[in-house]
């Protein structure tokens, strides 16, 4: 194969050359390892320790097992991370010493985190903590914010509608850990009530997207559905909590243009940043994130991916031919898609040149991240689906990291997916990074073997090489 031949001699130069500071033993060969037994099993409980084999050698722990208890799961209780498909979500607070965790019954749970140790606590302990989704701050480390479901009573703050974003305000922990928050204690505050942006309805939406926030929190952002479940709705809101003002973007618009409602009651027709034209682009949401400055909205399928420019309104498709296929993730100044097998960089200022950065040797559906705040730390991520077998080409079921260059593949761990499940966490082994991103939460089953539900528990690799 000539690209692999190319590969290797591009990576053993890179690697000799120069490693990424955040990722200094990690391997960076092109061998087709294979994942060897899982080091978490049915007898393994939070906190264990494990390694993935050699080369890899990185240091693993279990964060969950069958005593965690979130949001009232007790009945074959699974968990997984706030992370998916182009998401910007991270798995931590801004110091790491918070860590978050979401049930089968989609209610997000938050644990004492320990970065150095990698260990979590409390461990069995019966928690409901943001009664819905819910995102850290970026900045703030006492901050985390929840999109609480409808009807639930929070203390201080009274019944949820379903359309308020709520903040948590974590205390430091007593002891010897000053940096550190204490998990159980906490304040609620109202945040924003999304309903007082124009096109929204007071009832309780019957689908919304994952909560967005950019760099220092300066935006917070999601998308509703008051007709149906997800790839129904057509609003999208984004709120400036500096300003206190909400935007509203209508992506279906007039049939043919997305229009925008502003926070003085006027709209207009978006126009193409890059052509400064009327901008052809009309789809329901499917998901949507925030990236650097840009409100990011996605349909369903490959062919709009709307970036909205929240200095000046305008946005573009940054899903327009050629085309871009699969995941994405932004960076300060661009957008990465997984064309699958390549990999893709494109400027978000000229998303119609697309450059391929990387090729993988296994065909899988990518999971992956960049950092919101900069164009130097590497994507960083899980590749799979498939049942783990005798692999014959490298990247396969990996939790790895690709150099934005695309120059040098880091490859940390195998994720142990058993994929005899219907649980998508587990099948793609969903993950988040933490806000160092030194560290990568994970989702699995370990080859089934878990509990003989074959259901997932939530793992922690030190990408560090600590």
């Amino acid at each position: 194969m000539r690209f692999a031949a190319i590969f290797v001699l591009c990576c053993a130069l890179a690697h000799a050359q120069t490693n990424n500071p955040l990722y200094p033993r990690a391997y960076t060969g092109t061998l087709a390892l294979q994942a060897g037994t899982p080091p978490f099993n049915s007898l393994t409980r939070a906190n264990s320790i494990g390694y993935a084999p050699a080369p890899y050698n990185t240091r693993l722990a279990q964060v969950t097992d069958s005593s965690t208890i979130c949001g009232g799961t007790t009945a074959a209780p699974w968990f997984t991370v706030p992370g998916g498909g182009g998401s910007s979500v991270v798995a931590t607070n801004a110091n790491e010493t918070l860590a978050l965790i979401v049930s089968a019954g989609n209610e997000t749970c938050v644990l004492g985190f320990n970065p150095v140790t990698l260990q979590v606590f409390p461990v069995g302990v019966p928690l409901t903590v943001c009664p819905g989704s819910a995102v850290p701050s970026r900045s703030n480390p006492a901050l985390i914010y929840c999109m609480a479901n409808q009807n639930r009573n929070l203390p201080g703050v009274g019944e949820t509608n379903g359309t308020t974003l709520y903040g948590m305000t974590f205390a430091r922990l007593v002891g010897s850990c000053q940096a550190c928050y204490d998990a159980s204690t906490f304040a609620w505050s109202k945040i924003v009530d999304f309903a007082t942006c124009q096109k929204a309805t007071a009832s309780a939406p019957v689908w919304h997207s994952t909560i967005g926030l950019d760099v220092l929190d300066a935006h917070i952002s999601i998308a509703m559905s008051w007709t149906g479940g997800q790839d129904t709705g057509r609003y999208y809101f984004v709120y400036d909590p500096v300003r206190q003002i909400c935007q509203t973007l209508d992506t279906i618009g007039d049939g043919t243009h997305p229009i925008a409602y502003y926070s003085n009651g006027t709209n207009a027709v978006v126009t193409d940043y890059v052509t400064g034209l009327p901008l052809i682009a009309s789809s329901p949401v499917h998901e949507s994130i925030m990236a650097n400055n840009l409100g990011v909205v996605s349909e369903e399928g490959d062919n709009v991916l709307l970036a909205w420019n929240l200095n000046t309104y305008q946005a573009t498709n940054v899903g327009v031919p050629p085309q871009r296929g699969g995941h994405t993730a932004f960076s300060a100044s661009y957008f990465f898609n997984d064309a699958n097998p390549a990999q893709e960089r494109r400027l978000i200022t000229a998303p119609s040149q697309p450059t391929q950065i990387a090729k993988f040797g296994c065909i899988e559906d990518k999971h992956f991240d960049a950092n919101l705040a900069n164009d130097s730390d590497p994507l960083v991520g899980t590749s799979g689906k498939i049942v783990t077998v005798m692999w014959t080409t490298p990247d396969c079921n990996e939790v790895y990291g690709l150099d934005l260059s695309g120059a040098l593949l880091y490859r940390f761990s195998p994720t142990w997916i058993g994929n005899r499940g219907s649980n998508f966490y587990s099948q793609y082994a969903i993950g988040a990074v933490s806000s160092s991103r030194e560290r990568f939460f994970f989702t699995s089953d370990m080859e089934c073997g878990l509990n003989a539900s074959c259901l997932p528990e939530v793992f922690v690799a030190d990408l560090s090489g600590n």
